[in-house]
């Protein structure tokens, strides 16, 4: 959204009926990206999750932005949206966000989000052959360096950051320091649970890790031979679940709900051997 500050904002989750976000690019006169649709210049900014702004001047519709920009895409963005379609996944399951469908100019990467359970699969299927195609390749050992050491302080010291960036297999990387990452959603009320559990830290194997690509992340985790849904809306951890994976994780749990929520800094995930 632009809020009524002309500041962007994006989205990230709902939690008890208030909205949640993060301020990514700040009105500032000496910044240096200009914005035509405002006819300012920003500064990208790294701020927490927060609550949002409930007043706003604009909101933007990735897909109908995607749907209307197709056609000016070219190069290696051009080719990524020809493998996806490829692969089966059509047009009105594809959208564009982040800061390109801001107004922006393209500076490193194009942001795509994914919509549908089904086309998730789908891309996880051919997710080779889209590199293939587009003359890309996973992310890079030195991609991950780079990314650790930028949101490492962001995290709990106790997270094993560093191999959940690894286990990015979505993610195009089209050069040093560029990669994109695919937002996959499959419930676009991106709901998250209240935080009424208490923190605990426990072990747990996981069911089901697919989804933990999908913003919010989730997946399903067995505990004390009981299924608990495993949520976070960290986004640097991109698929950090796989199937079978022992975890020792530290979260906010209801065993009621049978729900664990990863949401604070006081939140972490370790890999057991």
């Amino acid at each position: 959204i632009l809020d009524n500050e002309n500041n962007f904002w994006i989205v990230s989750h709902i939690q008890d009926d208030i909205i949640y976000g993060k301020l990514v690019y700040k009105v500032n006169k000496s910044g240096n990206r200009f914005n035509p649709v405002t006819n300012l210049y920003y500064e990208k900014i790294y701020e927490p999750i927060i609550k949002m702004p409930t007043e706003y001047k604009e909101h933007f519709e990735p897909r109908k932005f995607y749907i209307e920009h197709k056609k000016y895409l070219d190069g290696v963005w051009k080719k990524y949206v020809e493998a996806l379609n490829i692969i089966g996944i059509p047009d009105d399951c594809i959208g564009i966000f982040g800061s390109y469908l801001l107004g922006f100019e393209i500076e490193k990467d194009v942001d795509f989000i994914i919509y549908k359970m089904d086309n998730l699969r789908k891309y996880y299927d051919n997710a080779t052959f889209i590199k293939e195609y587009t003359k890309t390749s996973f992310i890079t050992k030195n991609h991950i360096d780079y990314q650790y050491k930028k949101y490492k302080d962001g995290y709990h010291p106790e997270t094993d950051l560093e191999k959940i960036l690894s286990r990015n297999w979505s993610g195009i990387q089209i050069g040093p320091g560029k990669l994109s990452t695919p937002r996959f959603i499959i419930d676009e009320n991106h709901l998250l649970p209240s935080l009424n559990g208490k923190d605990e830290e426990i072990n747990c194997t996981v069911i089901s890790g697919l989804t933990s690509a999908c913003y919010p992340r989730y997946t399903n985790v067995l505990y004390n031979n009981m299924e608990y849904k495993m949520i976070t809306p960290f986004w640097m951890y991109q698929s950090f679940a796989c199937d079978n994976d022992h975890l020792m994780i530290c979260g906010n749990i209801n065993h009621e709900t049978k729900t664990i929520l990863l949401q604070t800094k006081d939140h972490y995930i370790k890999y057991l051997k």
